[in-house]
Order: C-alpha cells, then structure tokens, then sequence
C-alpha cells in the first residue's frame, strides 16, 4: 500500500470502537480493490 494513499482514506464509525488493526485492514481491502477496478485511488471514507 503506498503511503501517500493510506493518508488519503479516513476511517471511522458511529457507535463502534475502530482499532488499529481494522483500519488497517479496511485500508489496505479498499486500495486493492479500487485498484483492480479503478486504478489508482486518490480519496475514499469508510464508515461502519
């Protein structure tokens, strides 16, 4: 995952407590898929 990307993803939630490691996850699952169907991301939000 490059960096620069990952800076550019905010993820949160409303009532769940979001660790490290699931938004590392969450991260790295959305630039692999944007880049398979989209190619290079460049902003993105995931909420849960």
């Amino acid at each position: 995952m490059d960096v620069e990307i990952g800076k550019n993803i905010t993820v949160g939630s409303s009532n769940v407590e979001v660790g490290e490691a699931l938004s590392s996850r969450a991260r790295k699952e959305l630039v692999d898929l944007a880049s398979k169907y989209f190619g290079k991301l460049t902003t993105a939000a995931v909420h849960f």
